[in-house]
This record gives structure tokens, sequence and C-alpha cells, in this order.
């Protein structure tokens, strides 16, 4: 049964402009995710046992905005989720959100050990991540997250409407033994231990990388000189992912965990709706870390729009040119 406690009416034109700006993230996430992956499809020697949990990532934003941002902008418009749309597909847009939530969070954890691993703790070795401990930990973070995302269906925890009444979640204000202990579990699970785990990681890599940078370094280390110097791009890039994601899901988390240990009802739904509203930027954010710090990457990204740029040029002149034949 879907909680509906949560729902307070929102000015008309709070909703107006919520509905506008949920409708430009779904065609800026679109487009962006749409077009990294098309990169990938294109230049698929870049995806290697390092860049897998990235390509996993962007996966996880594409489909997150295309099954899940609709029925949002939907709501916002009609100014509340059951106008109309039932309580089934806000419970289904609830999960959707937060499977694919829960799994890049845990790719981002699994991003941080790899590059920790590469950089601080085996800095020499240059063995390449095993393909099946990949999958290993692919598989580990999609079980782990849809355990989670299933669990509010099985009575532990429950799905509804967030305070502003046009998007679904967690039932925060749950008060019930379970769903206090499920709401605990999974903010510390999804939230607390990745963000510090993360954090140890990159300090730590940070140190390493700082620490290599002031010494002397021989002449004949020039391998090891430009093996560094790409490890140090990796972490810029990795650095900016989790960044971008930390930012994004922070505000929700605190008002989510202000409303589990303090008063739900003194939060004001405009505060509910701008932290969901900074949340769902998360899935636009990782394509314009790699346009920004990888020259490589956009050099890829402009050669690809330019290629179907052509291609639709030509094709309309073909089209043109066969209307006149006839």
């Amino acid at each position: 049964m879907l909680n509906l406690t949560s729902a307070f009416d929102s000015p008309r034109w709070i909703e107006i402009t919520s509905g506008l700006w949920i409708l430009l993230l779904f065609a800026l996430a679109i487009a962006l995710n749409g077009l990294t992956m098309g990169v990938y499809v294109k230049y698929p020697k870049m995806v290697n046992v390092t860049s897998f949990f990235t390509v996993a990532i962007i996966t996880n934003g594409l489909l997150s905005s295309a099954l899940g941002y609709i029925p949002v902008i939907i709501a916002e418009f009609s100014g509340h989720w059951l106008v109309h749309m039932s309580e089934d597909s806000c419970i289904a847009e609830a999960l959707i959100v937060y499977y694919f939530g829960c799994s890049s969070m845990f790719l981002h954890v699994c991003i941080a050990y790899i590059r920790y691993q590469g950089i601080v703790a085996l800095p020499t070795s240059n063995a390449p991540v095993e393909k099946w401990r990949v999958a290993l930990a692919f598989g580990a973070c999609q079980l782990l997250s849809l355990v989670l995302a299933v669990s509010p269906l099985l009575g532990l925890g429950a799905y509804g409407l967030e305070a502003h009444g046009t998007s679904c979640g967690l039932a925060w204000n749950d008060r019930s033994r379970a769903g206090l202990g499920y709401l605990i579990l999974i903010g510390t699970v999804c939230y607390v231990f990745p963000v510090t785990f993360m954090c140890v990681c990159y300090v730590q890599i940070v140190k390493t990388v700082h620490q290599s940078s002031v010494r002397v370094i021989p002449a004949s280390s020039e391998a090891m000189i430009k093996r560094r110097r790409k490890q140090i791009h990796l972490v810029k890039i990795s650095l900016g992912l989790v960044l971008a994601f930390v930012v994004s899901w922070t505000p929700y988390a605190i008002v989510s965990f202000y409303t589990v240990f303090a008063n739900p009802h003194a939060l004001d739904p405009i505060l509910t709706r701008s932290a969901a509203w900074l949340a769902k930027t998360e899935v636009i954010w990782n394509p314009l870390v790699y346009a920004l710090l990888d020259k490589s990457f956009r050099r890829k990204m402009e050669k690809l729009m330019s290629s179907n740029r052509n291609l639709q040029g030509h094709t309309c002149k073909e089209n043109g040119t066969g209307g006149g034949v006839d």
C-alpha cells in the first residue's frame, strides 16, 4: 500500500517551474548519456575492465531518466501524482529511481577501489584487473541494489509520495519498527558507507600522487612517468564523477535523515522538492565530466556529432533530389 501521508500542496508556479526543470533534465540526460553511449559503441576498444563500471553508470543514467522522469513531469504539470496516475505507477517510479541510484553508488565504490589498488596498494603492478573479478563485483552491485529496492514491496519499509506530492520515493516518515530499521539500513549502506569509503580511497590516492610528483624520477623511468600521468588523468575523471554524484544526492540525504530522526512535518515542501530536483541532476553530470575533463573523449564526441550531422545532411539532400526527379 502506498504511503500517502506526506503530500502537501505547493504554489502552482512552483509546480510548473519544477515540471519545466525536470523536462529539461530529461532532454539533457537522454541526449548526453545517449551521445556518451554512442561513443563507446563506435569505439568499442575504449571499453575495458577498468572503464566497464563507468559504462554501467552511464547506462544507469540513461535508463533511469528514460523510465523514471516522464511520470514525474506529468505529475508536476498536473499538480499531484494521483491526478492522472495510479499508486502502482508511483511505486514503480520509486523502485526504478532507487534501484539505479543504489547501483550507481556501488559502481562508484568499485571504481574508487580499482583506482586505489592501481595507485596506492599495488603501484608497480602492471597486471590488469581480472575479468571475473569485474563480473563478480558488477553482479554483486546489481544484486544488492535489487534486494534493497525490492524490500519495500515485501514489507520491509515502504514507498510513498514525497512531501511535495509529485514524485515518489521511500516513505521516510515511516515510524514502524521494520520501516525505521530499513531506512537506517539503506541510509547507511547506500550513502554513509559508500561516501566514507570513497573519501578514504581518494584521500590516499591524492596523497600518493602528490608524494610521487615531488620525487626525482630517473630519466630511464619514462614508461613509469607515462603510466603515472595516465593514472592521474583517470583519477581526475573519477573524482569529478564522485563529486558530482555526492553533491547531487547529499541534500536529498540530509532531508531524508531529518525526516527520519526529527520532525518531518517541519519541512517545507519547497525544500523537499529542491532536494529532489538536485538529486535528479546526477544523470547529466557523468557525460558532462567526460566532456570537460577528457580531451580525447570530447574529440570523439565531437566527431560522432559531426558524422551524424553529415549523415543527416546527406540523407536530406538525397530525399530532396529524389523528390525533384519524381
